[in-house]
């Protein structure tokens, strides 16, 4: 997404992900107890939307925040949020969430340093940040088979296909937003093919071999001339 003058001059190392575990992460039912509220909301058939970055403007948490509202009569989900202060910290969002009314709707983690645990209880991984470099915690849940809502904004538009490996949004467009969440927590299995073809994308052009490949690309060539 640069522009066409330094694109032609420069060299692209992806982002290396590490697949999280050895079954398929295809297969949901069997869910951690680390976090044994979100387990129980997710036993009870609730969709869990989450949130994971830091709290602040760019990463736009408060569009989020805004999603849940505007999804608030919805009883079949519950929201979550994962991050580390930054323009805002987790105690004002925490009143926030309160005054608004939501605390039934919403629960609030500090980061963890085992993000993976937080993959599998989520069902769908909501990033409305825009102008983001690369992305990885998109990269991380799609691996992880979770359906990705994103701002079509910077690298996510390198990294989601719309419609094919998960949905890009205008940025800021919180009724679409609210409306994509909607659809895939009423048709969960009409978008399996969209998590399985986001997992295939990411095993194949973001793995360690291909990031080795790029790093031999960019210097062999000056290892040859010296």
């Amino acid at each position: 997404m640069m522009p066409s003058m330094a694109r032609s001059k420069a060299h692209l190392l992806v982002n290396p992900i590490v697949a999280g575990a050895e079954a398929s992460s295809m297969d949901r039912t069997h869910r951690g107890n680390r976090f044994s509220d979100l387990s129980a909301l997710s036993s009870q058939g609730k969709t869990l939307v989450g949130f994971i970055g830091v709290f602040n403007n760019q990463k736009r948490i408060l569009d989020f925040l805004a999603i849940v509202e505007e999804l608030k009569h919805d009883t079949d989900k519950h929201f979550l949020i994962v991050g580390k202060d930054g323009d805002f910290s987790r105690t004002e969002l925490t009143l926030f969430v309160q005054k608004k009314e939501l605390e039934n709707l919403v629960t609030i983690y500090p980061f963890t340093r085992n993000i993976r645990d937080i993959f599998d209880l989520l069902d769908i991984l909501v990033a409305p940040a825009v102008d983001e470099a690369s992305g990885r915690v998109l990269l991380e849940a799609m691996e992880a088979g979770v359906l990705v809502i994103a701002s079509s904004s910077g690298g996510h538009r390198e990294i989601v296909c719309e419609g094919k490996t998960g949905f890009l949004v205008d940025p800021g467009n919180i009724t679409v937003y609210a409306r994509r969440i909607s659809d895939i927590s009423k048709n969960s299995r009409k978008h399996d093919v969209l998590r399985e073809r986001a997992r295939d994308f990411v095993l194949a052009e973001h793995s360690i071999e291909r990031f080795s490949l790029g790093v031999k690309k960019i210097y062999n060539p000056i290892i040859h001339e010296l």
